[in-house]
């Protein structure tokens, strides 16, 4: 079995696969204040909750973009799995890079480029809507031509809150309407279809620049509460980061 590992700045993902298939994925909260042994624990409890025997996985890929986690975590896989652990940016690509260096692309938004590429062909712009939204032009011709990053809907609700005295701290759900008639409302809908607008207005522009239409793909955490204001435009896909990390894995015998 292959195990998938994404660290974000929010969440901490895994992802099993079996003959190249997803078997099983999950997820549980990063937070800054955990050691490196409650990061252990979680990981085991995570895989035992799903009945994965650390000892049967075969092949690691990580992927990060918290480098105060890493020194907590790997550190644990290393005593944990007996397998080489793999890291992104160590991965033969099948995208290009044209004028972007690969050096300050996120593991995350590499392995969302790959999964792209590997399901539904170029060209593709992605959506990734994490602590920070994401849009990724995968062009014609395989290049990765342009990434975009916006702060993200739990980032823009809470900068709200703090930044503004009488606006209270609220949970997002999606809106039944634009029409908002008290605070809690006008914040929420505000900020999720004011979202939404937003990509597609920065998505057209993209396709009015290149002059060609893209697959519009839909991911990330946050992507729960636009996919279906957005399902006419995108294809929502939850699992792109972790499916991408296992095609960098590349096959058995390689």
């Amino acid at each position: 079995m292959d195990l998938c590992i994404d660290v974000g700045n929010t969440t901490f993902v895994v992802g099993v696969y079996k003959k190249r298939k997803l078997i099983k994925k999950d997820f549980f909260l990063v937070d800054s204040n955990m050691d490196d042994d409650q990061y252990e624990v979680l990981l085991l409890s995570l895989l035992g909750n799903h009945g994965v025997n650390p000892d049967k996985i075969n092949r690691i890929i990580y992927s990060s973009v918290v480098p105060d986690v890493d020194k907590k975590i790997l550190p644990r896989l290393n005593n944990i799995f007996s397998c080489p652990i793999k890291r992104v940016k160590e991965c033969q690509f099948d995208i290009q890079f044209g004028q972007i260096d690969v050096n300050e692309v996120g593991d995350d938004l590499l392995a969302a480029l790959e999964g792209a590429k590997k399901k539904y062909g170029c060209p593709t712009i992605i959506a990734d809507l994490g602590t920070a939204s994401k849009v990724l032009l995968l062009d014609k011709n395989g290049v990765f031509d342009s990434c975009l990053i916006i702060p993200g809907l739990s980032m823009s609700i809470a900068s709200l809150s703090k930044q503004a005295a009488l606006l209270p701290e609220i949970n997002l759900k999606v809106p039944s309407s634009v029409l908002a008639h008290n605070t809690i409302e006008a914040m929420n809908n505000g900020v999720i279809l004011g979202h939404a607008e937003m990509l597609k207005g920065l998505i057209n522009r993209i396709e009015k620049e290149i002059g060609y239409h893209c697959q519009r793909i839909l991911t990330g955490g946050s992507s729960i509460y636009l996919k279906e204001l957005l399902k006419d435009e995108f294809l929502y896909d939850g699992d792109l980061c972790v499916d991408g990390l296992e095609q960098l894995l590349g096959e058995e015998n390689e």
